[in-house]
């Protein structure tokens, strides 16, 4: 068994009574959060989770760049609060306001001197006098949208087993519910600076057998990043103490990794990075027989707003100690948040148990799913507290649009009414139609329209707009039709994109026929220059013939294509009294190419030699 802690002790003896006061810095990140609609005005918030041993301050004689060439330096005014495994988070926020937007992005860096001592993939584990250097990118343009960082909510120091599969889940959540993307970072103690002698986790250097490295012992190591959910999974830590069993971890490996949490927004239909948030974070590895405990999430679930979401999460440990399970994510993050209990969590025989809460609101509506993360933490008698994580999604979606009504109103239109929307933060109406009633099984993760149901988008107004006169955009609908209309409200989101709500009951309702329909329209001689179309059409049975007496008289038009055209050809030089026409070369000024082109007919209705509608 390789041993990378004694070769370091004569060296670091020197420094010993220096050590003791230096050594801290564990991990940190920078979060960034827009405190103006009208001003570039910003709250900079930089965290940093130090040994708690140690009599140095974070934050007392740091860097901070404002990435427009304002310059901070410490001591800041900080904040605290003791996490377990002997860290204690402290953090420390500015105000700054930029006088400028910037599409390509403000650089916000934070350094420090003295990393911890003992990282033993930085200089060979003589990373006491390592610099700690994290990074963050905004991106502030007016034609984007207002920006915020991720809040990352799960803290960045944890525990792991030698040859147990480790995961971390930094927790993000995007205010703006822009796109998250995760890859992975080098370790820096500068911009664009590497720290000394960095290795990667699985540097074959840090196993005895790296061709058995992972948990199962079936092949090397891997460590992985999930680009989606932001898992970082280390399969397996290697064999680098000399300790024996029981352990007390007392003699540890600290390994330090980045990553980086990308947001991106569809701007003018491209995807636009619009910045990131580097976390610099320890794992702290212990030799153990202890095994991960177990937690599951629940399934995906999709709630309309108002909907109270009660569950139960449970958790065990395979070893019979006692659990400890947690909460964090984008719930926790807005107003009228979630809660669980018991919190602050507290260990509990296994299996225990955590009761999730979350009253949702209009306000919660959005076009992502909300990610809870869930974490569970044993508690072995000896050696190093293991965690296991679960993502749980969840989606808040607006309730649907209610009261809609239908009635038919002259000039072939309908008239349509609807109740006002409940939710005031919806920004506008999708109005749907198609011929024939449809009956739509909608699953509850279903948004907005589902494909293949045949209905068409006839309008979108303004949220607070309670009506709309369907008139087909000024060619009137079809005689004699049942047209079926349901809505959809939108809600906004970052970029271009909408949140959807469930779609709105349906309501139906026919159209007199009260102008000429048409019936059929048949080639009966294809040729390009001598075709033959055969059209017919009914009389207007329930026209109003107190208003429109008859005799009712047509004139015929022809337009290219298969739909309403922009321009028509008057084929009948006087009306007709006859209900159907042939379009040919004898009756029409042109004879139609029915070989290779299409057509579309409207017929013009008189009555008693006047005008009355198509």
């Amino acid at each position: 068994m390789k041993h990378y802690l004694l070769p370091l002790l004569s060296s670091l003896l020197i420094l010993s009574g220096f050590v003791a006061q230096a050594t801290h810095i564990r991990a940190g990140e920078i979060i960034v959060r827009r405190t103006s609609n009208i001003t570039l005005s910003f709250e900079i918030t930089v965290i940093g989770y130090k040994d708690e041993d140690s009599s140095i301050e974070f934050g007392g004689a740091g860097t901070l760049k404002l990435g427009d060439d304002n310059v901070l330096t410490g001591p800041f005014n900080t904040q605290n609060e003791l996490l377990d495994d002997n860290t204690r988070k402290v953090w420390f926020t500015v105000k700054h306001t930029y006088s400028r937007p910037n599409a390509a992005g403000y650089l916000i860096s934070y350094q420090e001197d003295f990393r911890n001592n003992f990282i033993i993939n930085i200089n060979d584990g003589n990373s006491v006098m390592t610099t700690f250097y994290v990074e963050t990118l905004i991106v502030i343009d007016p034609f984007f949208g207002i920006n915020n960082s991720p809040v990352l909510t799960v803290p960045p120091v944890d525990f792991a087993a030698i040859g147990s599969r480790f995961v971390h889940n930094p927790g993000a959540f995007d205010p703006d519910d822009d796109s998250l993307a995760y890859r992975f970072t080098t370790v820096k103690r500068a911009q664009n600076t590497i720290v000394g002698g960095y290795r990667e986790l699985v540097d074959p250097g840090f196993y005895t057998n790296y061709n058995q490295g992972n948990e199962s012992q079936t092949g090397p190591p891997g460590l992985t990043l999930d680009t989606r959910y932001g898992d970082l999974i280390w399969d397996a830590p290697g064999d680098v103490t000399n300790q024996t069993e029981p352990p007390n971890c007392e003699e540890k490996a600290e390994y330090n990794v980045a990553f980086i949490i990308e947001e991106w927004r569809n701007i003018f239909g491209t995807p636009r990075l619009m910045g990131y948030v580097q976390r610099d974070m320890q794992i702290i590895v212990c030799a153990s027989n202890n095994e991960r405990p177990i937690i599951d999430a629940p399934d995906p679930v999709c709630v309309e707003a108002g909907t109270n979401i009660n569950e139960i999460i449970m958790a065990s440990d395979p070893d019979g100690h006692p659990v400890k399970i947690e909460a964090f994510g984008g719930p926790f993050e807005v107003n009228s948040p979630a809660t669980y209990s018991p919190n602050p969590a507290t260990y509990q025989n296994s299996p225990g148990s955590m009761e999730f809460d979350w009253n949702t609101v209009c306000g919660h509506v959005r076009e992502r799913p909300y990610e809870v993360q869930l974490k569970v933490t044993d508690q072995p008698p000896t050696g190093p507290a293991l965690v296991e994580f679960a993502t749980w999604e969840i989606s808040v979606v607006g309730p649907p649009p209610t009261g809609l009504t239908t009635s038919t109103q002259s000039g072939n239109s309908m008239q349509l009414s609807w109740d006002n929307y409940t939710c005031s933060n919806a920004d506008s109406m999708q109005i749907w139609r198609r011929v024939g009633t449809y009956d739509i099984m909608v699953d509850e993760c279903q948004l907005g329209m589902p494909p293949n149901t045949g209905y068409k988008l006839a309008a979108v107004v303004p949220i607070n707009q309670t009506s709309y006169l369907d008139n087909n955009n000024g060619l009137g609908l079809s005689a004699g039709s049942n047209y079926c209309y349901r809505l959809v409200a939108e809600f906004p989101s970052a970029g271009e994109g909408k949140s959807e709500s469930y779609i709105s009951a349906e309501a139906c309702d026919s159209l007199l026929i009260d102008v000429p329909v048409i019936t059929h329209v048949d080639i009966e001689e294809t040729s390009q220059t001598n075709g033959e179309i055969l059209v017919r059409w009914t009389p207007p049975y329930q026209i109003n013939q107190g208003t429109h007496p008859p005799p009712y008289t047509y004139q015929v038009l022809r337009g290219e294509g298969m739909e309403d055209s922009e321009e028509y050809v008057l084929l009948t030089s006087s009306p007709i009294s006859d209900t159907v026409f042939i379009d040919n070369s004898t009756n029409s000024p042109s004879a139609p190419n029915t070989f290779n082109q299409s057509y579309n007919y409207r017929i013009i209705l008189y009555s008693n030699g006047n005008r009355v509608d198509t």
